[in-house]
C-alpha cells in the first residue's frame, strides 16, 4: 500500500512538472513585452527548481546532496538571468553563454544602452 502511494505521489509531481511547463511555455509565447518574458522565465525556473528539490526529497536524498543541488540550481538561475538578452525592437530572446551579444541576431539592433556602453569602457 505504501509503495502504491509513493508511486502515485511521484506521478502527481511529474504531472505537475509537465503541466507547469506547458502553462508557462504558453504564457511566455503569448507575452508581448520583454519584462513579462523575464518574469515568466524567472517564475518558471523557480517552480521547476522547487519541484526538482521536492522530488529529490521524496527519494530520501541525503542532506549534502540536497544542499549541493540547491546551490547548483541557484548558480544556474543567476547565470541564466545574466546571459539571457531580450531585443526591444523584435522581441527576440538571445541566450549567449558567458558573453553579451552586441547586436540582436534577428534584426541587428544594438543591445547596449548608452549607460551600459559607458560602464563597459571603464
Amino acid at each position: 500500500m505504501l509503495t502504491l502511494l509513493k508511486t502515485q505521489s511521484y506521478t502527481v509531481y511529474v504531472l505537475m512538472l509537465v503541466a507547469t511547463g506547458v502553462i508557462l511555455f504558453t504564457l511566455r509565447s503569448m507575452a508581448k513585452e520583454n519584462r513579462y518574458k523575464l518574469i515568466i522565465d524567472s517564475v518558471s525556473f523557480i517552480i521547476v527548481a522547487g519541484l526538482i528539490i521536492k522530488f529529490t526529497l521524496m527519494l530520501a536524498t541525503p542532506k549534502p546532496v540536497l544542499i549541493a543541488l540547491a546551490v547548483l540550481l541557484g548558480v544556474l538561475f543567476v547565470l541564466s538571468r545574466l546571459y539571457t538578452f531580450y531585443c526591444t525592437q523584435c522581441n527576440r530572446t538571445s541566450y549567449k553563454p558567458f558573453m553579451r551579444p552586441s547586436t540582436c541576431p534577428k534584426c541587428g539592433k544594438n543591445l547596449y544602452t548608452k549607460k551600459e556602453e559607458n560602464n563597459d569602457e571603464l
